[in-house]
């Protein structure tokens, strides 16, 4: 217990240090139109408009400011759905495989249990079932989704 907390706050210091080490925007504040994609102008920052003329909000608003990204890497939608709602994903970089799950209580789930895995009973009182993987795994190559049953 005592070396898995002590790995756990290496790591998390390790992540801070990263996160903190460099600036994630720079000086340069650019157009509110600019839409470049993979020149590092891929997020954008919201700042205050000033004076807006919305009633009712107190001429408040936002504007978009682009923000330069210092990272290469970039975004890509490889898969329309999981088929579970994703609460959590895990990164499996050694594999290439992502794991997907959520809570089971919203019963929001499009992907069957695997065969021959028993369906919950979640109400004994109504003697309800749920026969629905609530987590997935798929695979980042070929888009193979694996339903999991536990």
């Amino acid at each position: 217990m005592r070396a898995s907390r002590s790995l756990l706050w290496k790591l998390s210091i390790i992540v801070l240090l990263a996160v903190f080490s460099q600036p994630s925007f720079s000086g340069d504040t650019g157009s509110s139109d600019e839409t470049e994609t993979g020149n590092g102008h891929e997020a954008a920052e919201m700042q205050p408009q000033g004076a807006g003329n919305r009633k009712g909000r107190g001429g408040r608003g936002a504007i978009a400011q682009v923000a330069e990204m210092n990272w290469p890497g970039k975004w890509e939608l490889f898969l329309k759905s999981s088929g579970v709602s994703a609460m959590h994903a895990i990164l499996l970089p050694l594999i290439n495989k992502v794991q997907f799950y959520d809570a089971t209580i919203w019963r929001i789930s499009q992907i069957k249990l695997p065969p021959g895995v028993p369906c919950h009973v979640f109400d004994h009182v109504h003697n309800k079932v749920d026969c629905w993987a609530h987590s997935v795994l798929i695979d980042i190559e070929s888009g193979h989704i694996r339903p999991l049953s536990e």
